[in-house]
């Protein structure tokens, strides 16, 4: 949704991230409610749903536990899934992160068809087959190489789409 110059609210729905967020003075935060997963920290459920869809985001970076042809975006969980499912009815963007080892497995619950995704950011050890399958589905992929930091964590820097034309 539109913000004046300068403003950007960040809407979240992980416990985990919330309190990050919320000590930094320059942004506003939005948190959804909802029960929180213990296993995760995401906020799910009925009050998270409400919340959801009462708003409008400009756009929405989902990771899901799979993403395939067959299965679409999909999660272990089925009130984490119905809870993204109406997130994703309100995004105009969404960018699916999920590591190579989520690509072409499906979890137990689906979230929605892969065309509900605008990108997908994956590692470099996606399989060039399975990403190639789900961009002929509509959404653009992303290669991030992840390189150990100096403290031993992995980060990401973009390397390169795997499609050379958008949308």
């Amino acid at each position: 949704g539109f913000c004046p110059a300068g403003e950007a609210r960040h809407f979240v729905a992980d416990g985990n991230i919330a309190s990050e967020l919320a000590v930094r003075a320059n942004i506003t935060l939005v948190v959804s409610g909802g029960n929180a997963r213990s296993e995760s920290y995401e906020l799910v459920g009925p009050i998270a749903e409400r919340t959801l869809s009462g708003l409008n985001l400009d756009v929405v970076f989902l990771g899901v536990d799979g993403i395939s042809v067959s299965g679409g975006l999909t999660t272990h969980h089925e009130i984490e899934a119905q809870t993204n499912k109406v997130m994703l009815t309100r995004a105009q963007r969404v960018i699916v992160v999920a590591e190579s080892s989520k690509i072409g497995k499906r979890g137990f619950a689906k979230i929605s068809d892969i065309s509900s995704a605008s990108d997908i950011v994956t590692d470099a050890e996606a399989d060039a087959e399975d990403i190639e399958a789900i961009e002929r589905r509509g959404p653009k992929g992303h290669v991030v190489n992840m390189a150990p930091d100096q403290d031993g964590l992995r980060t990401g820097s973009p390397s390169r789409s795997r499609r050379s034309s958008g949308r």
